[in-house]
């Protein structure tokens, strides 16, 4: 199966679900699982990169 982007999921991502698993990575590299608002603020800012995981269809 082929990976999807939220934005391909159109309005219907769940991004608040329980199931949704987040991960951030920043410049350097380090990875850190969960997202909090500050998480959101650096990955709009583009100090990392913040990806939510869905196991959904």
């Amino acid at each position: 199966m082929e990976p999807r982007s939220a934005k391909a999921s159109g309005k219907d991502f769940p991004y608040r679900s329980k199931t949704v698993c987040y991960i951030e990575i920043d410049k350097t590299g380090k990875v850190t699982q969960g997202a909090d608002l500050d998480a959101y603020k650096r990955a709009v800012a583009g100090e990392s990169t913040l990806y939510a995981v869905w196991p959904g269809n």
